[in-house]
């Protein structure tokens, strides 16, 4: 009887300590790495600044340069077209992780800006796939400071700002925002197969 008891509270613990496991991961995953920045990887996350808006890169050797509303209103105040992108750089889709597109449609168009802005600082899943797709244009990431460590709200922050406070349905397939100057003409997902049309449309109105 005694050794049931004894397997029973060591299963209890074992089951316990699992949970308690699970549930740090999960609050680890729904972070945005800021907090877990190694000194190594914070020397590379920077403020905004526009000298570094028209730098090319060395894959992977990108700085994080830091973003809210206002610098995204200056961006699409400057730019003739603007293109912001949200990403999640852990993310295994191949929308995910074939950036290389995303760039090589936006050469396509010269008065395009794109911006690929990433949810996370998780410096680590960004060098690896800025690598493997040899992109080589600036990387922006949600400013901590502005939109917390939590990823979901974050997001719904800063697309509600993107909306000017009007609610974008649906909130979480919305990847892709399309500008020209500072009118939101698009807001939704797979943007690299419509912009063509978007673009036609929106212009010839």
């Amino acid at each position: 009887m005694t050794g049931l008891r004894t397997t029973f509270k060591l299963k209890t613990i074992f089951a316990f300590l699992c949970f308690f496991a699970m549930g740090q991961s999960c609050i680890i995953i729904n972070e945005n790495e800021y907090r877990t920045l190694t000194p190594q990887h914070a020397e590379r996350i920077v403020g905004f600044d526009t000298a570094l808006l028209n730098r090319e890169w060395p894959p992977g050797e990108q700085h994080l340069i830091e973003v809210n509303k206002k610098d995204i209103d200056f961006i699409t105040q400057q730019s003739a077209i603007t293109w912001i992108k949200l990403w999640r750089p852990f993310c295994a889709s191949e929308t995910c992780e074939n950036l290389a597109l995303y760039a090589m449609v936006a050469e396509n168009h010269p008065d395009l800006t794109f911006m690929l802005v990433s949810e996370t600082y998780g410096l680590k899943d960004i060098t690896k796939k800025f690598r493997q797709s040899n992109f080589k244009l600036p990387a922006y990431v949600l400013k901590d400071s502005t939109y917390g460590h939590k990823m979901t709200p974050a997001r719904k922050k800063f697309i509600a700002e993107l909306g000017h406070e009007q609610p974008l349905q649906p909130q979480f397939l919305n990847t892709d925002f399309l500008f020209i100057k500072d009118s939101l003409i698009f807001a939704g997902k797979d943007l690299v197969m419509k912009l063509d049309s978007v673009l036609n449309t929106s212009i010839s109105k």
